[in-house]
């Protein structure tokens, strides 16, 4: 067994040192990329793409999302339409042209914050965003405007804080307003957005709901919008009681469709004394969920599985290899509800195709260990994992083998890997789903989405 890396080391002193405390979940971003990845593998197993990635911005000169959108204008074009990209990513200075603060200034306090970024690759290649920050704090902006540089084409939203009611109930309020607690929320966020399909969410509600800028605020809500979620973890009932009386009232869990305040209620809480205070505990409890979750999933992985999710949580190897994408919603796509017959089926003819593509024309670059790991794993796949973490497997190998053959010193074409990726779209159950059909139509320069370009932000 080799040395395990830095960064697998500490995120397993983070699993130890959260287990049994009241802690908050660690900040550490290979902390949030187990949670990205264990939410990619419930996702597969539900039929659903996920790709979430981490970032980290140290300084404006080293920053990781800075890299991720200059990569992403390179390979949006070779992107599936349709994908859906979701980007926690943490801030950990203050940027002198957005914001400023005296005590971090005068180095009495650090700075490190989370925000929650959703993308959108549409069928141009053009790329469409929703920054939302819970707490409008450090890096948002910036990361906004950046966007909307870079993208020019597309539709950027940012929501934004305001002053809510009226009287005593005037106040501005974000939904996050502890200290803490920020990376939850942006874990809660991403995953809430990305369960808002691609049609409603970029095709309706934000542009409903924008005004001509792109910002978002809370009083342009309407009822009914599946977007209303987002503000099921907001922390002071003054916030919640200062929303849109049809926000509060509309349904923010369809199971069992219960509305906002009603959920709302269901997990605060009365403390204090003299004077007690209600506060929505939903990031709390969710909290102590991701402890658990992160420490059971981190252990069900294989050491290889646990150092390639840590390595590359930033999704650096997506975006140099657009067709993992591609590979992703096949996966998706493999229908396993009744048995895993279809799932069995195309781990063996994707294993064979890519053995026969190495060992053709003599390339010899299938003696690289990379290749025989990559075909060791699909080959010994325990069928009697959950769909899941099968899917989450195959993609795991399969990326780590593109970057690997990126490091060869044996030249090897890349695309032919690619194509085999291709070949193997037969062995799906549902090779083009219908939210990606739906997506056309919505963005199709003639389509009815033109008449909300008056609320089109730039």
């Amino acid at each position: 067994m080799r040395e395990k890396t830095p960064g697998m080391l500490k995120a397993e002193s983070d699993i130890w040192d959260e287990f049994g405390s009241n802690n908050w979940i660690s900040s550490d971003p290979s902390s949030q990329a187990i949670l990205m990845a264990a939410k990619r593998e419930s996702r597969l197993e539900k039929m659903q793409p996920f790709h979430g990635f981490v970032l980290e911005q140290k300084t404006l000169e080293d920053s990781e999302f800075t890299e991720f959108i200059h990569k992403l204008k390179d390979s949006a074009a070779e992107i599936p339409p349709g994908t859906r990209i979701q980007l926690a990513v943490l801030t950990d200075f203050i940027d002198p042209d957005y914001e400023w603060s005296a005590e971090y200034a005068e180095g009495k306090r650090t700075c490190a914050h989370w925000t929650a970024i959703d993308l959108m690759v549409d069928e141009h290649g053009e790329v469409h965003s929703f920054v939302l920050d819970a707490a409008n704090s450090y890096g948002y902006a910036r990361m906004h405007d950046t966007l909307k540089a870079t993208f020019p084409e597309g539709n950027h939203y940012v929501y934004k804080l305001e002053t809510l009611g009226s009287g005593d109930q005037k106040r501005v309020s974000p939904i996050q307003t502890q200290k803490i607690g920020c990376r939850v929320f942006t874990v809660e966020h991403l995953k809430q957005l990305s369960q808002i399909d691609t049609e409603t969410l970029y095709g309706k509600e934000l542009p409903k709901i924008a005004e001509q800028n792109g910002v978002v605020k809370a009083s342009k809500f309407t009822g009914g919008l599946k977007l209303s979620r987002i503000f099921r973890g907001m922390q002071t009932w003054t916030g919640l009681n200062a929303l849109p009386t049809e926000v509060k009232e509309t349904v923010v869990k369809e199971k069992t469709s219960e509305t906002l305040l009603q959920y709302a209620e269901r997990q605060s809480e009365t403390k204090g004394g003299f004077k007690p205070i209600k506060s929505n505990e939903t990031i709390s409890r969710k909290n102590i969920q991701y402890i658990n979750k992160k420490r059971d999933y981190y252990n069900s992985l294989t050491q290889e599985n646990q150092e390639r999710i840590i390595e590359d949580r930033q999704g650096f190897t997506f975006l140099n290899h657009p067709q993992l994408f591609r590979l992703s919603a096949m996966l998706a796509d493999i229908d396993t509800t009744d048995s895993k017959e279809n799932m069995m089926s195309f781990i063996a003819n994707f294993s064979k195709k890519l053995e026969k593509t190495f060992n053709t024309d003599g390339n010899d670059i299938c003696t690289e260990e990379g290749v025989q790991q990559c075909l060791r794993e699909l080959q010994h796949i325990d069928g009697n994992k959950n769909p899941g973490a099968i899917k989450n497997t195959i993609l795991l190998a399969v990326s780590d083998l593109y970057h690997k053959l990126e490091l060869s010193k044996n030249p090897f074409d890349l695309i032919v890997l690619s194509s085999v990726v291709d070949a193997c779209q037969i062995a799906t159950s549902n090779p083009a789903t219908q939210f990606r059909v739906r997506l056309r139509n919505t963005f199709d320069s003639s389509s009815d989405s033109d008449s909300n370009s008056e609320n089109s932000p730039r």
